[in-house]
């Protein structure tokens, strides 16, 4: 539902989670140089919640989905879809 993410943007979200104590970063000394990135045990404390989140995208994806498909119609300027369909953000 989201569009790609710029490397740039990747590697400061996941320096974020490395000064959270989220992910480790480990470095290599190769070439080309190469890094790798784990969950920490505290970051593997966020699975439940990230599974579950998860399960609703897979559940709800599709309405949530539509829900932006009509609301992008009416901003193209034809009908108010939202008030016409009756859907609510």
């Amino acid at each position: 539902m989201t569009g790609p993410i710029t490397q740039k943007e990747l590697t400061k979200r996941l320096r974020e989670l490395e000064r959270s104590g989220l992910v480790h970063r480990q470095v290599y000394a190769e070439v080309p140089p190469r890094v790798e990135y784990r969950l920490t045990d505290l970051g593997g404390t966020l699975m439940p919640a990230l599974e579950a989140f998860s399960a609703w995208a897979d559940k709800y994806g599709p309405a949530v989905g539509e829900h932006r498909r009509r609301a992008a119609v009416g901003r193209d300027g034809s009908e108010d879809s939202q008030s016409k369909s009756g859907l609510r953000p």
